[in-house]
């Protein structure tokens, strides 16, 4: 399980004076991260010259069977959707062990898998993206909405040990939610999620207005 390491956000949110809310899940949480095979505090964001392509992983952290009670051996499909700014261009996919569709369907990503768990982590698509610009710009994970979704309102992922529509199961985001940022660029704070005890945070409706 990760949780929240990101000093100037929780600073940010300190300041808003909100209630304090449980913002993650003990499993099934998906990020973006700087590196294909993230453990301990890993770095979700980079720093890079405008116009100048680098590769982020997508990665999916304790994958669990929720009805069998185990922990998830191999991820057999996802869904969700990469919410990226105006000034941020996605110009690559690596599939790994997930099948590329005929039809792509992008930002979002509907597509059969076959990818092992191993450590706790999935390793599910490498992404090369660009900014155009030297300002800071954040990433978010959603929701599908061009595409019928596994389930309502939910990203999804599956456990290719199990049997349709009981393999299903919701993916979290890492930040705790799908309106606070999973990925920063040429941003100076410091936004990185760590494998460690739960963390309680003040509430992330000041960062929803900054960034969203």
């Amino acid at each position: 399980m990760r949780t929240r390491c990101a000093v100037g956000l929780l600073v940010l949110l300190l300041l808003q004076g909100e209630a304090a809310a449980q913002i993650n899940h003990p499993y099934n949480e998906v990020g973006i991260y700087a590196v294909p095979d993230p453990e301990g505090c890993a770095t979700a964001q980079i720093d890079v010259a405008p116009m100048t392509p680098f590769t982020c992983w997508v990665v999916l952290t304790a994958p669990w069977n929720e009805n069998l009670g185990r922990p998830v051996p191999t991820v057999a499909g996802i869904q969700f959707r990469l919410e990226l700014p105006g000034d941020v261009m996605l110009l690559a996919v690596d599939y790994g062990a997930c099948v590329p569709p005929l039809t792509p369907m992008l930002p979002e990503f509907w597509t059969p898998c076959s990818t092992p768990v191993a450590a706790g982590r999935a390793t599910l698509l490498g992404l090369t993206l660009m900014a155009t610009t030297s300002g800071p710009a954040f990433v978010h994970m959603s929701p599908v909405r061009q595409s019928s979704p596994m389930l309502p309102d939910q990203m999804a992922f599956s456990d290719a040990d199990g049997v349709w529509p009981d393999n299903i199961f919701a993916m979290h985001p890492i930040s705790g939610s799908h309106d606070v940022p999973v990925f920063a660029i040429n941003w100076d704070g410091d936004l990185s999620f760590c494998e460690t005890v739960p963390l309680r945070a003040e509430s992330f409706g000041g960062l929803k207005a900054l960034y969203r």
